[in-house]
């Protein structure tokens, strides 16, 4: 949805206008909890054409939709989209299982939300069942960084909107200061942004770069 809108807004074509809108209304209609309008991660079921949905809160999806829906709000001028990436970004700011006491992300490290008890975390680990068969996922390659990129595209998509422009400043600082205090190995940075440092990580320096130059773009 994100690469569908960027190339209708850079080509102003029809047909990848039309298929960005569709794959908003798919996300909307199959991905987001009801509760939080958060994304949450799915199987797709390429035989039947289905989506399962998940159990997961995704940190590293939503920030993918805030993004597509920032620039689609953009292209067709529909505050539906608009609307729903600002829900989406205020939301994962706030959400306490996402963050330490400080208001440092955290699902980059050991934690994770669950939308219910089907998967059990354990020492930085999720266990569950993907497509009828049972899966382990370290939880580092959640991407936490990706939250960041898209709420500075959120951030810079609306430039009237003070409220909002300020809280995400303050959030992603937050998030910066600690990346650099806390969670720098030399040059190199853990994907735990809230410390103690351990070792680097090639998927930390992406998260890194992300919320770097969100902080760079926050403060401009």
């Amino acid at each position: 949805m994100a690469l569908t809108s960027y190339i209708a807004e850079s080509t102003t074509s029809p047909e990848f206008l039309k298929y960005a809108i569709l794959s908003a209304t798919c996300i909307k209609t199959n991905m987001l909890d009801s509760n939080t309008n958060l994304a949450m991660d799915c199987a797709i079921d390429a035989v039947k054409g289905t989506l399962k949905e998940g159990n997961i809160l995704s940190c590293m999806l939503t920030g993918i939709c805030i993004e597509g829906l920032s620039v689609l709000a953009s292209v067709t001028g529909d505050n539906t989209w608009r609307s729903l990436s600002l829900s989406m970004a205020e939301s994962a700011m706030h959400l306490k299982q996402w963050h330490g006491p400080d208001g440092v992300l955290s699902v980059g490290s050991d934690s994770v939300s669950y939308k219910n008890d089907n998967l059990k975390s354990h020492k930085g680990e999720i266990r569950g069942q993907a497509m009828g068969r049972d899966i382990l996922l370290k939880i580092p390659f959640l991407r936490a960084g990706l939250l960041s990129r898209g709420l500075l595209v959120a951030y810079q998509r609306n430039p009237s909107n003070k409220r909002f422009r300020d809280l995400v400043r303050s959030y992603i600082n937050v998030q910066y200061n600690a990346l650099r205090d806390l969670s720098s190995c030399g040059s190199f940075y853990d994907v735990n942004w809230a410390g103690p440092r351990t070792r680097p990580y090639t998927h930390g320096q992406l998260d890194a770069l992300d919320t770097i130059i969100a902080a760079i773009g926050v403060n401009e």
